[in-house]
């Protein structure tokens, strides 16, 4: 049985061909998306949590939170700064208490350089690929729980699920001869209902109710160094 190597596993054509297929790649930032990472930060009570696409060559955030400029208007790093690389390679949540101890990760320009200390992040799953991750990350070691655990988890297929139907829902608008609108209050109101629509089965999927975006604000006085 052959190993594959870290490389071969994010170069796979398979896994890019699905990943670029989603038209999500360097696309606008989009509020169904937000909404879960403001969840995620906010409900784990962290500085940053990012939804991360990740490539051959970097990793290209379709969501974020709490990540300061210039990091926040390029969305993007190459994956010598790239935890979440770590959760695709391994097939399986990345739990790491503080990443300066961890012989893989202390190394990692997002610790040496960004200063960030504990990493909590999920696999984004996209017909049996791994395309990302789902992640909150601290600066300041961390002992996650088990039900932190669960709530990444959970917003990760939450995530994945919305991709998904967003791919559906612009194959929809391909076959009729249109683009797919970045929804929200400009677009009419039959186009919001039937996202609104699968949004909700996505959410419903998931077990993830539209109460994530009524969650008490995060403490922000922990910020990383930038």
């Amino acid at each position: 049985m052959v190993t594959q190597t870290s490389d071969n596993i994010l170069s796979n054509p398979r896994r890019l061909a699905i990943l670029r297929a989603l038209s999500l790649l360097d696309t606008p930032r989009e509020a169904h998306f937000d909404h879960l990472t403001v969840a995620a930060a906010r409900s784990l009570h962290t500085p940053v949590a990012l939804m991360s696409l990740v490539e051959s060559h970097r990793q290209w955030y379709k969501s974020l939170y709490g990540l300061p400029l210039p990091l926040s208007e390029s969305r993007q790093t190459d994956l010598s700064f790239s935890i979440c690389q770590y959760v695709v390679t391994d097939r399986r949540p990345l739990v790491v208490s503080d990443l300066r101890r961890d012989p893989r990760l202390r190394a990692n320009r997002a610790v040496t350089e960004l200063g960030f200390t504990a990493y909590l992040g999920a696999p984004l799953v996209v017909q049996g690929e791994l395309i990302g991750a789902f992640c909150v990350m601290d600066v300041q070691p961390r002992d996650w729980s088990s039900a932190d655990i669960e709530t990444v988890i959970s917003l990760a297929n939450v995530a994945a699920a919305l991709a998904k139907m967003r791919a559906q829902i612009a194959t929809l608008f391909e076959v009729a001869g249109d683009e797919l609108p970045i929804i929200d209050d400009t677009v009419g109101d039959d186009t919001q209902k039937a996202y609104r629509e699968l949004i909700d089965s996505a959410h419903e999927q998931t077990h993830i109710s539209d109460a994530l975006h009524d969650l008490k604000p995060a403490t922000q006085s922990r910020r990383p160094r930038f």
